[in-house]
């Protein structure tokens, strides 16, 4: 797949163009977060080996987002598991319609393959709460469903959890999430990945180059790459280049 990493990211960066689009049209907030935000202060643009863009939306603004389907773009699909039941991720992703990139732990799912942008929610975070005990009930929640996932398990999963399905967990990972949404913070961010960010009430405020494109991104830049990433000016071996495992791509 590595002759192919251009081709991704400029297809990539077409959705990514058009949901800016949509953003600005529909006043949605959003920020780059976690590889495209440290692409953007390292590189102006993609990572060189990332094949993959990551937008973060606070959880109004994105619950709006997931039901505006039809005043997307032809070419684009969100994919969400309340849009696409075998959907088996938390967050959203944007497909690019008679796109195919298949990612091989996905490979046996039937679900829209194509090339896609990440969107994650962003919820409040209350840090004079026990936060390490959301952590852990997210992540106890997320490591069942995984393994229910596994093809060598279903059977187990079946017998013991008859009730259970995607939406069942998700409805799980809501409660837990959103449980700071109606108190005032000064922390938003996505539990599962462990990100925290300054709330932000202008969030067009600060923005920076992604190759053509500006793209709105948090306060406080510096100190969420050094807590993500340590020394996130140095770049990794390559052998630490982590990708997402591609086994198909074509557009």
């Amino acid at each position: 797949m590595k002759k192919d990493i251009k081709q991704i990211q400029n297809a990539q960066l077409g959705i990514l163009e058009q949901l800016l689009a949509v953003f600005k049209e529909h006043n949605l907030n959003y920020i780059a977060v976690c590889g495209t935000l440290l692409g953007a202060y390292r590189h102006k643009g993609f990572i060189p080996w990332d094949d993959d863009i990551d937008l973060g939306m606070p959880r109004e603004d994105y619950d709006r987002f997931l039901k505006m389907q039809n005043d997307m773009p032809d070419n684009l699909f969100i994919q969400h598991y309340s849009t696409e039941s075998t959907y088996p991720l938390y967050f959203a992703k944007v497909r690019l319609n008679g796109s195919r990139f298949v990612e091989r732990r996905f490979k046996t799912f039937d679900i829209h393959h194509g090339v896609y942008v990440d969107i994650f929610p962003l919820d409040n975070i209350d840090k004079s709460t026990n936060t390490e005990s959301k952590f852990k009930q997210l992540e106890k929640c997320s490591d069942n469903f995984r393994r229910s996932l596994k093809p060598y398990k279903k059977w187990l999963y079946f017998l013991t959890n008859p009730f259970k399905n995607a939406k069942s967990y998700f409805a799980e990972y809501d409660k837990v999430s959103q449980s700071d949404n109606d108190k005032s913070v000064d922390k938003i961010g996505y539990l599962l990945l462990h990100d925290y960010f300054d709330v932000q009430e202008n969030w067009s405020e600060h923005q920076l180059p992604f190759e053509h494109l500006m793209i709105n991104v948090p306060h406080n830049i510096e100190k969420y790459l050094e807590y993500k990433y340590g020394n996130y000016m140095e770049l990794p071996a390559e052998k630490d280049r982590k990708t997402h495992n591609i086994i198909e791509f074509s557009l």
